[in-house]
């Protein structure tokens, strides 16, 4: 590798490897990696390392999104989740951001050596690339790979999973959070709904050991989401009065839903019936 990249495309650039060979050994040239075996060329545009498409335009992101204060009750027990695995793990770890996104969570990730990935340029994102291909990493290099909210939008979960197998270290840790009882999100690409079962199943078969899986969110906040989803419905088509009257139960069943919180919270959260689960596992 040459020595007059940026420091931290220079680390990043000691890590990768060519996900069409396997190659190790990509060297920078006209503002591209290349492959020494199979010289294919990756494009690298603001410090970042483009696997597959060249991005083009950043995606849009919504700093309302970024506020914690506007967080569903999902998000905010995916934060509290990984907070607390995160929590145990060194200052310096290496840790491999997969799906990304806008990087809501960032804030997680200052105490470590952090690598954003995802196949949209955000600006949090290092490594642009298609999630459903290798990785473009070297073996055993990560200590953690954290996955927010990504299997449900891959075809091949499993052959997901194996990936984060082999760049993560022996020893190191995986940690997921995927929904269960959530609405369809990012169509037409959201493809899979987990149980407990299967979720544990898939990280076995990619050769994790210790797993464990645990619900998020307690039932309450599922009734709550079919409930604005159902009123959304009735309200988008109802017309005239009729459309007065569904805003009024709607109202009428917040307050309810407010009760309803309230009470849940004495209750244990229940693995058969939550908006998700977060799973650990280790390498």
């Amino acid at each position: 590798m040459m020595d007059d990249r940026p420091p931290a495309l220079t680390r990043l650039g000691n890590i990768l490897a060519c996900p069409h060979c396997s190659f190790d050994k990509l060297e920078t040239a006209d503002h591209s990696l290349v492959c020494h075996r199979c010289g294919r060329a990756y494009p690298i545009r603001e410090d970042k390392v483009f696997f597959c498409h060249d991005g083009g335009e950043r995606p849009e992101e919504r700093p309302a999104a970024a506020n914690p204060a506007t967080w569903s009750d999902w998000r905010k027990a995916n934060f509290a989740f990984f907070e607390e695995r995160l929590a145990v793990i060194h200052d310096g770890a290496f840790v491999l951001d997969i799906g990304i996104g806008p990087g809501h969570f960032r804030s997680l990730m200052s105490r470590f050596e952090h690598v954003g990935l995802d196949f949209e340029p955000y600006a949090g994102v290092r490594v642009v690339t298609d999630l459903a291909d290798r990785l473009p990493f070297r073996d055993s290099t990560f200590d953690v790979v954290v996955a927010s909210n990504v299997l449900e939008h891959l075809k091949r979960p499993e052959e997901a999973l194996c990936e984060c197998h082999r760049v993560l270290k022996p020893g190191g840790l995986i940690l997921i959070t995927v929904p269960f009882l959530l609405r369809v999100h990012q169509a037409p690409n959201d493809f899979y709904r987990y149980t407990h079962f299967i979720l544990h199943e898939l990280l076995v078969r990619a050769h994790f050991d210790r797993v464990t899986v645990q619900p998020l969110g307690p039932s309450s906040s599922v009734l709550k989401t079919m409930r604005d989803s159902f009123y959304e419905q009735l309200f988008e088509h109802a017309g005239g009065i009729r459309k007065l009257f569904v805003k009024i139960l709607y109202n009428l069943s917040k307050i309810i839903g407010l009760f309803e919180k309230r009470l849940g919270r004495s209750l244990p959260l229940y693995d058969g019936y939550t908006p998700g689960y977060g799973a650990v596992g280790t390498a």
